[in-house]
């Protein structure tokens, strides 16, 4: 495992909000033994003005402030920059215009990350990770004190609403730049290793501490289907209904916030469906003993292909029988979860979990994901990198 260095991360997600983020549990258990600056996307002018005009000071504060704020938590010191405001060019198309106002951003970027770096005495023997976000890595890879940099991949970018538009055309040039490509998927893998000088597989975690909280030996008596994730364009909705049409006995609960207007439409017009809405991961364990078994419903596309989803261990942790599609590369879970290729086989899956489920069957549940803890991934993460530099090191 990494140990007493400095890790500055390029980031697109922010560190905290109301969903489990890749990056973020991977620099928590990285921040415990090493010095981490976590650099949010930047905020634009727009993201002030609207938060003036909301009442927001502290996030005004925080956005102005050129210091970061100081997190501590689970024993992780982690210091979070949010570098903006910028200039809003999302909107734009990809052009010269484009190019030319995001060399500009990056310049405010880079001066603030050099700024904060300098203060946090983080210059030397420093290890630049840029998490999904080819936009930053424009001007700013390369141009700090940085032994390594290394590109984290976690979705697959052209397919990504957000990213696509600019994310796609900046991807290929960060691929060959820079030092270690880390995928989380298999789908990833294959979509990547042509574009990547060097390339690695860290799949996703699990928070097992957090999640097995969750775990009962008995399941409920009541039937209660539960999904935990983002609610969005992944859904199959024509798998859903023809479950929930077949069992109207059965509750179907869905946590998680809610990203797409027609799956949300949807989920409310089902009589038997319960949204609770989004939460912080620390509240999740509470819904999981309810649970009859716990689904991944999602379509198969381009998209879906290069996700490990983490709600699977999450699910696992907790004993849960796991139904999902077969969406993507996840033969590993061939042997302790049901994965699908139709909506009959779905349905089928699932009475049949609810059925047959015994105390025994969720220990070896629960135990297979102990094996997919957070720690595990960034010790492999740590020894991809360790055993670059190693190669990277000149003879003496």
């Amino acid at each position: 495992m990494l140990k007493s260095r400095n890790i500055l991360c390029m980031s697109t997600p922010s560190w905290e909000g109301d969903y489990a983020k890749t990056i973020v549990e991977m620099m928590r258990i990285l921040a415990k033994d090493n010095k981490v600056l976590y650099v949010e996307n930047p905020a634009t002018w727009l993201d002030l003005f609207r938060s003036m005009l909301k009442g927001e000071w502290h996030k005004v504060r925080f956005l102005l402030n050129s210091k970061p704020k100081k997190i501590e938590e689970d024993g992780c010191v982690v210091h979070v920059l949010n570098p903006g405001p910028v200039i809003p060019i999302n909107f734009l198309p990809h052009n010269k215009v484009y190019q030319r106002v995001l060399r500009w951003n990056n310049q405010v970027v880079l001066r603030k990350v050099r700024h904060v770096l300098k203060n946090l005495k983080m210059e030397q023997d420093l290890i630049h990770i840029n998490a999904f976000n080819p936009m930053l890595s424009v001007d700013t890879l390369d141009h700090f004190t940085e032994t390594l940099n290394v590109y984290y991949c976690y979705d697959e970018i052209s397919a990504s609403q957000y990213m696509k538009d600019h994310g796609a055309f900046l991807e290929p040039a960060l691929l060959k730049n820079a030092d270690l490509t880390v995928v989380t998927s298999e789908g990833l893998l294959e979509n990547k290793k042509s574009q990547a000088k060097r390339i690695a597989l860290v799949k996703n975690g699990v928070d097992f501490s957090l999640f097995s909280q969750g775990f009962r030996e008995e399941h409920p008596k009541e039937v209660r289907i539960g999904y935990i994730g983002s609610i969005d364009d992944r859904m199959d909705t024509e798998l859903l209904k023809y479950c929930m049409q077949s069992h109207p006995d059965w509750q179907w609960e869905f946590v998680g916030r809610i990203n797409h207007a027609p799956t949300e439409a949807f989920l409310k017009s089902m009589p038997n469906v319960a949204l609770r809405g989004a939460r912080a991961s620390c509240d999740l364990p509470v819904f999981l003993p309810n649970f009859s078994a716990g689904i991944i419903p999602f379509v198969k596309n381009q998209f879906t292909r290069g996700i490990y989803p983490l709600k699977i261990n999450e699910y696992l942790a907790a004993g849960l029988p796991v139904v999902l599609t077969d969406f993507g590369l996840l033969d590993e879970f061939a042997e302790i979860a049901h994965i699908c290729s139709d909506k009959q086989a779905f349905l089928k899956a699932l009475e049949d979990e609810i059925h047959l489920d015994k105390p025994e069957k969720r220990k070896v549940r629960r135990e297979f994901a102990r094996n997919n803890s957070w720690k595990a991934r960034a010790e492999v993460f740590s020894s991809e990198i360790e055993k670059l530099e190693h190669e990277l090191k000149p003879e003496s």
